[in-house]
């Protein structure tokens, strides 16, 4: 997959539209195609997005907490058709809502 990176922490001038693994499934989640996203001018500034909620490095880091996508794949026991993400400040992702496919909301 194709992805805007950065491999230090500094300003726009470091990132780079580069090739980045794609993510492997684990329970409870959601592959999304980002179709569209954007990264606010203080971002770059959060200690956030360099370490993860255990204080650890996340270098590269893949900037961006608001996007538009596609649902390419989910976890076996995720039945979904739209599906609600958040990203919290300490860089973890989290499937918040769900729609199933009948449109029923379920949680």
């Amino acid at each position: 997959m194709k992805a805007i990176r950065t491999h230090a922490q500094g300003g726009p001038e470091l990132l780079a539209y580069e090739d980045a693994p794609q993510p492997a499934l684990r329970s409870g989640d959601a592959l999304v195609r980002v179709v569209a996203t954007s990264i606010t001018k203080t971002e770059l500034t959060w200690e956030e997005t360099y370490r993860d909620c255990h204080g650890r490095p996340r270098i590269p880091t893949i900037p961006g907490h608001e996007f538009a996508g596609i649902v390419d794949a989910l976890a076996p026991e995720v039945a979904a058709k739209f599906i609600h993400v958040w990203r919290y400040k300490d860089g973890t992702w989290k499937i918040t809502r769900v729609i199933s496919v009948d449109h029923h909301e379920a949680k």
